[in-house]
């Protein structure tokens, strides 16, 4: 994704509260072409003990590939 200036704040803003929002009610993220156009992709973040840094795993590729149904059935948590 190319780095977007502030003026894009809010385009930028809608996926991501969409992502916490998701993470908040199924455990994991979804982006179904929100950044890439034919990229689709699940995540989550991984903490491995408490007060350390937070790293995320994420599986996508082809938005033909992984639809709604694989996301949140095969791959999400």
């Amino acid at each position: 994704m190319p780095r977007q200036g502030s003026d894009n704040w809010p385009a930028i803003e809608k996926p991501i509260r969409k992502s916490l929002d998701e993470y908040a009610n199924v455990g994991f993220c979804l982006s179904e072409e929100d950044w890439e156009l034919k990229a689709s992709a699940v995540a989550i973040p991984l903490i491995l003990e408490e007060d350390a840094e937070v790293m995320a795993i994420n599986c996508g590729g082809s938005s033909l590939r992984l639809n709604h149904r694989i996301l949140v059935e095969n791959l999400g948590p």
